[in-house]
């Protein structure tokens, strides 16, 4: 049995790091008044308290605190692939195309997809209340707008560009996946792994290209083996999403098989990116 003590001082240390970083990434952020940036700075800030939930959670002090803590960590996370996705793909899309004007954006729709996030996220982690369903369908249909209107033929063209389109893709199906559990029998949770699916190739979709950038590589030009990683997780996902909602009497297979192709992706990502992330810049710039 691990000790008591010794899960005090790391849930010291652990809950410390967070409101640390909440700390240092807030003060440039109010000395030079980016106010739109608070947005980052108070998903950090609420990751803490979940973690503080956790740990309350685990020391008995707080009933479900466990639960809490997990499932808010969890969703404040696919809250922040949701804003970066909203800032940086359409930006992707209008810059790697060559387009005149970006794809179609709505304030309403914007703002629509905040506040019922917030009415999610607070209804399920908390309540675990019908009415997550019910939200849950309405970010279904926000979602699946916003990816009607940035769909660009010419993303299929750029393993960088339609990585990151299906990976918004999947976030918005978990929505749609939530609210059909509530009417038609599925095996439980693939709400969940559609949403940790769109985390994880989004993820790696994102440290893909940002490691070109930042290592003076051409983000055009990006390791052609990243197609077939991408394809992977695309392949895993449907053995660990889809699959289970056709043949139930496979599931364990299906879950065997997308934990192989999971790996796998992952793998081959870091046998192709250790080298460009281990040497120095081809640029020669500091770095």
């Amino acid at each position: 049995m691990v000790d008591a003590q010794y899960l005090g001082y790391h849930a010291i240390i652990d809950v410390s790091f967070l409101l640390l970083a909440t700390t240092a990434i807030a003060y440039p952020v109010v000395k030079a008044k980016l106010w739109k940036n608070m947005a980052i700075v108070s998903k950090i800030f609420f990751m803490a308290v979940a973690h503080i939930l956790y740990y309350l959670g685990l020391f008995d002090i707080v009933d479900n605190g466990q639960r809490y803590g997990l499932y808010l960590g969890f969703y404040l996370i696919i809250s922040l692939l949701f804003m970066m996705s909203r800032r940086l793909l359409p930006f992707f899309i209008t810059k790697s195309l060559g387009l005149k004007e970006g794809p179609r954006n709505s304030k309403i729709v914007d703002l629509l997809s905040l506040l019922l996030f917030v009415v999610f996220m607070v209804s399920e982690v908390f309540f675990s209340s019908p009415i997550s369903n019910t939200v849950a369908g309405m970010l279904f249909v926000v979602h699946a707008t916003r990816a009607y209107w940035w769909y660009n033929k010419g993303i299929w063209k750029k393993s960088l560009l339609w990585s990151i389109y299906v990976a918004y893709c999947f976030l918005a199906l978990g929505f749609g996946l939530k609210f059909l559990s509530a009417y038609v029998w599925m095996m439980p949770y693939l709400d969940i792994h559609a949403f940790a699916f769109g985390l994880g190739l989004m993820s790696l979709s994102f440290m893909t290209r940002v490691s070109l950038g930042h290592t003076g590589r051409n983000i055009n030009e990006p390791p052609k083996v990243l197609n077939g990683v991408f394809i992977l997780l695309v392949i895993s996902f449907v053995f660990r999403v889809i699959m289970p909602m056709l043949s139930v009497e496979n599931y364990v297979d299906w879950i065997f098989i997308a934990q192989i192709l999971w790996s796998l992706s992952f793998l081959i990502f870091v046998v192709t990116y250790a080298p460009i992330l281990l040497k120095k810049r081809i640029d020669g710039r500091f770095g």
